[in-house]
């Protein structure tokens, strides 16, 4: 089986539980991404080689991004969305002037770690 192949199924895989989980049939999301019940059936199983504008058309009728159709290819980074997301809250509590600031020197010790470690 293909690296394709495989990423195909796992993304038809996500594709039919979040159908499911809202109570949709193939055919309510055939209907509501202008596709036809085998495209989404043959995405649902792995076996289409869809492409970025079908991708889009289910995320859009399911009210998903794509990231939440790539669980296993997204878990290797968990660490590193877990560090962001606590990041991100500790900025949010600052002043602009203070993130400005606090960025700038983020920025200075990513550059030093890259120039040491370069």
């Amino acid at each position: 089986m293909s690296a394709i192949s495989k990423d195909h199924q796992a993304v038809g895989l996500e594709i039919s539980k979040l159908r499911e989980q809202q109570g949709l049939s193939q055919i309510d999301l055939a209907t509501d991404t202008g596709l036809n019940k085998n495209t989404i059936g043959a995405m649902e199983r792995g076996e289409s080689d869809f492409g970025i504008s079908k991708l889009i058309s289910v995320c859009e009728a399911l009210q998903a991004s794509p990231n939440d159709l790539l669980p296993d290819r997204l878990s290797r980074n968990d660490t590193l969305s877990s560090d962001m997301q606590k990041l991100q809250d500790r900025l949010g509590k600052l002043s602009a002037y203070q993130r400005a600031q606090c960025m700038t020197m983020i920025n200075a010790m990513l550059d030093g770690v890259t120039n040491i470690l370069s």
